[in-house]
């Protein structure tokens, strides 16, 4: 089963069809939507962006009091997720298991090249040692490598519509300019609001239409901060 911690619906779904489409492509294996669990009562934004202004004010990086108080947020949200999941495989959860740990950053990037200065990097280290933690913990408490799921975050800059411009025809970096709202919600759905892009289907038939196996190359290409998501989601001992 894979669990999806995201603000969202559509940031959901978007995950959800992004993990299908990799599944198809490199382990030849159709997961159906009901393989999916939608933690929708855990709820990240507030914590992402209070973290986010107070590294503006007080500094990035792993060793301050802030980050210290985000990663147990983190934990928390894991340890709250990892609770439901079990429940919900009846207490049989294992390593064949995944949670996917998602938040929309609200931060434009600017260029790709930015990606890789403090910033803006810092949110995913900062991430896998709350993870780490995570494990940690529950090792502590008796578990074996072989029941804990494996967790992956992944942070969109400046959200979840990135990754499906990025699949989509004539992508080009200038879409890193873009705020989340109303200029990238409008450029992928054709609205920013997004009960209104369900109301019309609009979500469905984008990701349909662009979320398919042959552009995960491009998402791979152009959004730096998915890749390591993809990397892992697609390595396949049998080829």
């Amino acid at each position: 089963m894979i669990g999806i911690i995201s603000d969202g619906k559509s940031d959901f779904d978007v995950l959800k069809k992004l993990v299908q489409v990799i599944f198809e492509k490199h382990h030849q294996k159709n997961i159906l939507d009901e393989e999916f669990y939608r933690f929708d009562k855990i709820k990240t934004f507030d914590a992402m962006q209070s973290y986010f202004d107070k590294c503006k004010k007080e500094g990035y990086g792993l060793h301050q009091n802030h980050t210290d108080e985000f990663m147990k947020d983190v934990n928390g949200f894991l340890a709250e997720a990892f609770y439901k999941l079990s429940k919900e495989k009846d207490n049989n959860i294992t390593n064949k298991d995944i949670i996917i740990f998602n938040a929309d950053s609200e931060i434009i990037m600017g260029k790709n090249v930015d990606y890789f200065k403090e910033w803006l990097y810092f949110i995913h280290p900062v991430l896998w040692k709350a993870i780490e933690h995570f494990y940690e913990k529950l090792i502590l408490t008796g578990y074996s490598y072989e029941q804990i799921p494996l967790v992956l975050p992944i942070i969109p800059f400046p959200c979840i519509e990135i990754l499906v411009r990025a699949a989509m025809p004539n992508y080009d970096e200038k879409y890193r300019n873009f705020k989340a709202k109303p200029e990238l919600k409008q450029e992928v759905w054709g609205t920013d609001d997004i009960r209104t892009a369900y109301k019309n289907e609009y979500i469905p038939m984008t990701l349909e239409d662009y979320i398919i196996p042959q552009n995960i190359e491009s998402i791979y290409r152009h959004i730096p901060e998915a890749r390591k998501f993809i990397q892992i989601l697609s390595f396949n001992l049998d080829k």
